[in-house]
């Protein structure tokens, strides 16, 4: 699956994003380990694909999707990945979102709601984080 985002977090780990909604997760970040992409873990954070990841304050990390926006706390995602590396015996309870933001549908000709945009990147200005969506 091809890898749509990547970014490290402010402690120094690497997160990316795929099509298929999941988030891999490198602690450690030598050349051998990233190397073997089943060396990373991995949390469910989507069920479609994730566009974008962005870190709007400490200890906060934004993941953009098909039709919201998901707020994470990073130690969760983190600790919630070292249980789901592929191969692994330990099973860790999935990590949930701290808060889910809906991309806002419009009612089109006729009573129709038109299909929610995804969320195609994210920035942040110091807490201010900021979407940029279409089709």
């Amino acid at each position: 699956m091809s890898v749509l985002s990547a970014a490290f977090t402010p402690q120094g780990a690497l997160i990316c994003g795929n099509g298929k909604g999941i988030l891999g997760v490198w602690k450690d970040l030598s050349a051998q380990k990233l190397a073997d992409s089943s060396s990373g873990g991995r949390v469910e954070a989507h069920c479609g694909p994730i566009y974008d990841i962005a870190f709007p304050q400490s200890g906060i990390m934004a993941t953009a999707g098909d039709e919201d926006i998901r707020i994470w706390d990073i130690k969760g995602i983190i600790d919630s990945s070292d249980g789901n590396i592929q191969g692994s015996d330990k099973k860790m309870d999935p990590v949930k979102p701290k808060a889910v933001l809906r991309n806002p549908q419009a009612s089109g000709s006729r009573g129709f709601v038109t299909p929610a945009f995804e969320t195609n990147a994210l920035a942040t200005l110091g807490e201010t984080m900021f979407a940029a969506s279409g089709d």
